[in-house]
């Protein structure tokens, strides 16, 4: 028995979320997964905030839906149940913490840091496995001097640290759910501040295009072009596969395009920009044109500001003393990293298909699960998915050594650890 509390916080689109106005489930049932049901669109308007923290200058407003549960299977597709049950049967204080994975992050780290606080006072330092974007918000809460003590040790699984692209499909062309194409269509995606969480910056390239040049001098010259593009603030790894992707394709050169700037979304007609824009699709008739384009437009400058306050909390910070770390991830499954634009397979202008892809566990890349460099961490390997990760029984041995300082453990024909320094 330990008297280590352990909570667990989900990912994106692994909570259940209720319609408080009627009462009813408004993610998931299995009647929206067979193409029946609503659309889970936020309101585009803002309100100024009254906020100590900086981090939420603005709030976007509400709709009636508020996070219900732990999404644990739907239809035969199983999601946290098997996890949620064996973590519950440990003999220790187990909670687990649901946020709205709509809305901006930063409302989730505030609310998540509230949580473990009212925890910690009761119990002491907690133990936290954050799944995916619930180990973002969960490295976001600790790092932070007047935090970070709260806090005995984490397990990231399948967090997506580095920046990606994988996400800008979603936003782009929807995210069918089952046979339901409109409850999480471009413009339902567009009106989620959480969407521009995971974008890289300008210097962080990850949308390319094909410059096939008729001459050598023509190829160096479009070869330069790529070579200054400033990767003072880019990681080892991303300029190492920046780089090597670009050596072997020397037909390619980046696309300029700022994904944290809400003109480059419009202008370059990305997402629902890429469609027709008027007020009836996004569910508010008799708003006139160019009124309703100035409010979308607003929203996305507040969602990429948003974002970019949200990146920067992931960043190392020296007075921060992190707890034990262990990540779990998986390199086995190809992930969609790259998009090149006016590609052969393009859905309006982009295509996620025809370029190289890099070993994950099928949504996030194994290199993009490392949290910064200067924090060590033992490193877990499975070959489960990214939605099953926590299936892999070895969770509760990686929970176990952390509790105990152990920085070994055997392997099993699953699993396989090494430590980071």
């Amino acid at each position: 028995m330990s008297d280590v509390p352990l909570v667990f916080i989900h990912g994106m689109k692994g909570g259940t979320l209720r319609d408080a106005s009627t009462g009813h489930l408004a993610w998931i049932t299995a009647k929206q997964a067979l193409g029946l049901g609503g659309r889970l669109q936020l309101p585009l308007t803002w309100k100024a905030n009254e906020d100590q923290s900086g981090y939420l200058p603005f709030v976007q407003d509400r709709d009636t839906i508020v996070p219900d549960g732990i999404l644990q299977k739907v239809l035969i597709r199983e999601f946290y149940g098997g996890f949620l049950k064996k973590m519950k049967s440990l003999d220790r204080p187990t909670y687990t913490f649901v946020w709205d994975w709509r809305r901006d992050f930063n409302e989730a780290v505030a609310r998540f840091t509230e949580f473990i606080q009212k925890i910690y006072q009761e119990k002491g330092p907690v133990q936290v496995i954050g799944h995916s974007a619930g180990g973002l918000i969960t490295f976001a809460a600790l790092n932070n001097v007047n935090t970070c003590h709260m806090f005995h040790s984490v397990v990231y699984a399948g967090t997506p640290f580095a920046q990606g692209i994988g996400w800008f499909e979603d936003v782009h062309c929807g995210s069918p759910v089952g046979f339901n194409k409109s409850i999480l269509d471009s413009r339902v995606m567009l009106s989620f501040p959480s969407s521009w969480s995971f974008f890289p910056y300008k210097t962080n390239p990850k949308i390319f295009i094909d410059h096939r040049a008729e001459s050598m001098e023509e190829e160096k010259k479009a070869r330069i072009r790529v070579n200054q593009v400033d990767k003072s603030s880019l990681s080892k790894i991303d300029i190492y596969t920046l780089e090597a992707m670009l050596d072997e394709h020397p037909d390619l050169e980046v696309w300029e395009v700022d994904l944290l700037s809400a003109d480059d979304w419009s202008n370059k007609k990305m997402s629902a920009y890429s469609l027709p824009i008027n007020s009836k699709d996004w569910q508010m008739p008799g708003v006139e044109e160019p009124v309703f384009r100035k409010m979308l437009h607003e929203h996305v400058e507040h969602c990429v500001r948003q974002a970019a306050t949200f990146r920067e909390r992931l960043r190392y910070v020296p007075d921060v003393k992190h707890p034990p770390t262990s990540i779990l991830y998986n390199a086995t499954r190809p992930c969609k990293t790259r998009v090149l634009k006016d590609g052969p397979k393009s859905v309006r202008g982009f295509d996620f298909e025809t370029l190289p892809k890099e070993m994950g566990d099928g949504r996030v890349a194994a290199v993009a699960t490392r949290p910064p460099s200067e924090i060590p961490c033992s490193e877990y390997h499975t070959e489960k998915d990214h939605g099953t990760l926590l299936d892999d029984p070895v969770i509760f041995t990686i929970l176990n050594n952390l509790l105990h300082g152990q920085r070994e453990t055997p392997h099993s024909e699953s699993t396989t650890q090494t430590t980071r320094e």
